[in-house]
């Protein structure tokens, strides 16, 4: 029984060691890909953000991801994964993207 135990011990370990190990994969993999891009592509930002942002969807396991960049008081969307085309154009359409208190950013 003590054996049996120890082994479930064990078992349990090297899981969640691998687990970590595939979560580290992951996010360098990521990593390189993003330099990859950015390597190829110095003059070439939207490029960079569209790799960065389907990286980020990637390790987050989310199913889709945008980049928007400040202008003044509101917010521009750069780079997007996964939105579909007719969702995209309803939230450019009907949500405001600005800056301030109570508002989606979180800035005063």
């Amino acid at each position: 029984m003590q054996n049996f135990a120890k082994q479930a011990v064990i078992a349990i370990e090297n899981t969640r060691l691998l687990s970590e190990l595939r979560e580290s994969l992951q996010q360098q993999t990521a990593t390189a890909d993003v330099l990859k891009v950015i390597s190829r592509s110095t003059f070439d930002l939207k490029s960079v953000l569209q790799t960065l942002t389907e990286s980020v969807a990637r390790l987050c396991e989310a199913d889709m991801a945008a980049i928007h960049r400040q202008l003044g008081t509101a917010y521009q969307e750069v780079a997007t994964h996964s939105f579909p085309q007719d969702y995209r154009e309803f939230i450019l359409r009907n949500l405001s993207f600005e800056s301030g208190r109570g508002r989606w950013s979180g800035e005063p």
